[in-house]
């Protein structure tokens, strides 16, 4: 397996960086950093998902493109989850429900 790392710009302070993962199958992924951003699913050269053109676009648009899900995958009723006797409060983003891990974690 090889592995790389690039940084490619910086927001808030922070540096951008992309990471490619390939094996000898000649299946290649590139995430950033940005979100944990899917950036390419490469399979015999070939891009198995809908990208945008560089790694700076995804700080701009808003369609989630490559966007992974959130802490918490589906809906959770009202936006409480129990973990032991403990309830927690997560925010309301899908009506009364929450969804997908919240606002803004395609951005961290």
């Amino acid at each position: 397996m090889k592995t790389s790392f690039k940084k490619y710009g910086r927001k808030d302070s922070q540096d951008l960086c992309e990471i490619s993962l390939e094996n000898d199958y000649g299946m290649q992924v590139n995430i950033l950093n940005y979100g944990a951003t899917l950036e390419k699913v490469l399979l015999n050269q070939e891009n198995m998902i809908l990208t945008l053109n560089s790694p700076e676009d995804y700080s701009k648009e808003r369609n989630f493109l490559g966007g992974t899900v959130g802490r918490i995958c589906g809906r959770v009723r009202l936006g409480q989850w129990k973990h032991g006797n403990q309830i927690y409060q997560l925010p309301q983003n899908d009506g009364e429900n929450h969804i997908h891990g919240g606002i803004g974690t395609d951005m961290k």
